[in-house]
């Protein structure tokens, strides 16, 4: 009987049912059909004029296609009246490729209130107040990709602005934000933003600052920033203070922080403030740091102030971080710490400083927690100055203070070209499998389980990455890091490795042993770095391209594929086709049967069928797939 009630419902709603998914076009110069907000129902032939009558009429899992032009006014900002569902995305993107430009406008896109939205492939430029604003209010789930943002009007405003309320799990991909002048900080993350993803961004200029996040009175934590090439030559690359703490900051080039500044000053840096103007060319860091339990790894800094500047002040306090794996090269302090206050526990190791102009290490602590470690770094070039005690001599520290300095190298690295800043290694590095384990096991065993000695080196990826891959000292096998019990030490791991007592582990590596510095000498060659600056072996912020022996080839299996979009056989991905449960690029009967076996079930289903994520299979998940028939 019950098949016989689910066949005559697919039956009358295969017949009477019409397409409720819509693509609409927005279409200011009249390229495909003369525009109109009032008379055309926004077809390719008879589009809109406007952004905002899209704005009026999008619904979730509509896509608005913005013909080529320059849109003008706050008519034309980004502001739906509806939101998306995790199912159903609202997209705005350019249409087929051509040059959209959004400006003179208020605020380029408002994500007040808006979740599960895409922003893709926009230019947004010389708004009054914000390119992005989400601020006060609740914005998750949404996805800025592949746009390019310049310049706003207003002094002190930031460009994109993401907190003072809820405003989590966003991602911002594949963007260029760069400034002339304002905004202050091209990137705000400003109390209350939590769990969100900022990669493979190119971000040039800040009046203040390239990234900032900032917590203060709310926590601004697990956010990840990797991946991104900044150089703001005006002030600071990346600012993390002030409660923003429990970040992933990795894999990030950060050059040229406050080059335009000389010895007197910034004057050069018209719109910044007083105080950022008075800094002299030193003092312009490339990454500020005020946190406490961050990983900051595998970056390469050139030609800053202080390369990473660890500080204490009143409201930020430094200590439990991670700091390896790091390349500090030509900035005028290397590994800089400088506080009246505590800080504590940070551990520093298997970086490269080398060449820096005036010192390789300034280190001086006034508090009363001061310990930190400094363990197999290779510290080579300039002086150092350490206080207390008061010596530049890393000798004597290892000799004085032997469990919080040791095993730390002081010679050339031998980059392929320093010059040129290529600061690969060159296949005689003294660099190449120099490097410490990053933990050890405490106990003999097997299992997904491992007990170490200090987890707080690795994540599990927090939801929005993939968590770190893990090698075992002395084996070839790797391992993902599904969770990490920080308060009793316990990788869990996705692999079933054994292993025994004392036994290194590290991120996944070549030879005997990690190598010390950012990059990992692979095979007997130069580590490859494809063009976009991914390493040899890793996923593109650019889903679902993968760095194959420098070349970015699809691999969807391994890097997935941007939302709404499917992977295929052949590795690539294509878009999505909402009600195509199967994935066979058609909606058709075989998927409403993938329904209709388990109508009515509210558990043991087959999580395709529930279309609306509401955790039982209704007469809505029929309608759903049955109304995007092909």
């Amino acid at each position: 009987m019950k098949k016989i009630f689910i066949s005559l419902i697919i039956s009358v709603l295969v017949l009477s049912i019409t397409v409720s998914a819509t693509d609409y076009y927005v279409d200011i110069n009249s390229i495909g059909g003369t525009c109109s907000d009032s008379s055309n129902p926004g077809t390719l032939t008879e589009p809109w004029c406007t952004i905002g009558k899209a704005n009026a009429e999008i619904q979730p899992g509509d896509t608005a296609y913005i013909r080529a032009g320059t849109y003008t006014s706050n008519s034309n900002t980004i502001r739906p009246d509806a939101t998306g569902t995790p199912s159903n995305y609202i997209t705005y993107t350019n249409y087929n490729g051509e040059e959209v430009t959004l400006e003179d406008m208020v605020n380029g896109i408002v994500l007040i209130d808006k979740h599960y939205l895409i922003i893709d492939g926009l230019n947004i430029r010389n708004t009054g107040s914000y390119w992005v604003y989400c601020r006060s209010t609740h914005c998750s789930y949404n996805i800025i990709r592949n746009c390019d943002f310049f310049n706003i009007t207003r002094e002190e405003f930031n460009g994109m602005y993401f907190g003072l309320g809820n405003a989590h799990h966003n991602q911002i991909i594949n963007n260029t934000l760069r400034s002339d002048c304002w905004p202050n900080d091209l990137l705000k993350m400003w109390q209350g933003a939590n769990y969100n993803l900022v990669e493979g961004n190119t971000l040039l200029g800040g009046a203040h600052g390239g990234i900032v996040l900032i917590g203060r009175g709310t926590e601004n934590s697990h956010n990840i920033i990797r991946n991104n090439y900044i150089r703001n030559h005006l002030h600071t690359g990346l600012n993390v203070y002030a409660n923003a703490d429990e970040n992933l900051i990795e894999r990030n080039i950060i050059v040229d922080s406050g080059e335009v500044c000389d010895d007197s000053g910034c004057s050069a840096n018209t719109c910044g403030s007083s105080g950022d103007r008075s800094l002299a060319r030193p003092w312009h860091p490339g990454i500020q740091l005020g946190t406490s339990n961050s990983i900051i790894r595998n970056n390469v800094l050139i030609n800053n102030g202080p390369s990473i500047d660890l500080h204490t002040s009143a409201e930020s306090l430094s200590s439990n971080n991670r700091i390896y794996h790091n390349t500090i090269n030509q900035n005028y302090y290397g590994l800089y710490s400088n506080t009246q206050g505590d800080m504590y526990d940070n551990v520093f190791k298997n970086n490269v400083a080398y060449n820096n102009i005036v010192l390789e290490i300034r280190r001086a602590i006034a508090g009363n927690l001061s310990d930190d470690y400094y363990i197999n770094n290779n510290i080579f070039g300039a002086s150092s100055d350490i206080y207390p005690p008061g010596t530049s001599s890393i000798d004597i520290m290892e000799q004085n203070y032997p469990s919080l300095w040791y095993g730390n190298l002081q010679v050339n690295p031998l980059f392929i070209d320093e010059a040129n800043r290529n600061l690969t290694l060159q296949n005689t590095s003294p660099m190449i499998d120099a490097g410490a384990f990053l933990t050890l096991t405490t106990n003999s065993g097997g299992g997904t389980d491992i007990p170490v000695e200090d987890a707080r080196y690795f994540m599990d990826g927090w939801g929005l990455i993939e968590g770190d891959l893990i090698q075992l000292e002395g084996q070839s096998i790797t391992a993902h890091v599904v969770s990490v019990d920080y308060d009793n030490n316990i990788l869990t791991v996705n692999t079933p490795l054994t292993w025994v007592s004392n036994q290194g582990i590290s991120l996944s590596y070549t030879g005997s042993a990690p190598d010390i510095g950012a990059y990992e000498y692979v095979s007997g060659k130069p580590p490859k770095i494809c063009s976009d600056n991914t390493p040899y072996g890793q996923c593109s912020a650019t889903q679902p391209l993968y760095c194959d022996n420098g070349n970015l080839i699809n691999r969807c299996s391994t890097c997935e594929c941007p939302v709404s979009y499917i992977c295929q056989v052949n590795e690539s991905c294509r878009a999505s086709i909402l009600g195509d449960l199967n994935n066979d690029g058609v909606v058709d009967i075989s998927d409403l049967i993938i329904v209709a076996n388990d109508f009515g079930k509210i558990q043991d289903f087959d999580s395709r069928a529930d279309t609306d994520n509401n955790n039982v299979i209704d007469i809505f998940d029929i309608v759903f797939v049955a109304s995007r028939f092909t």
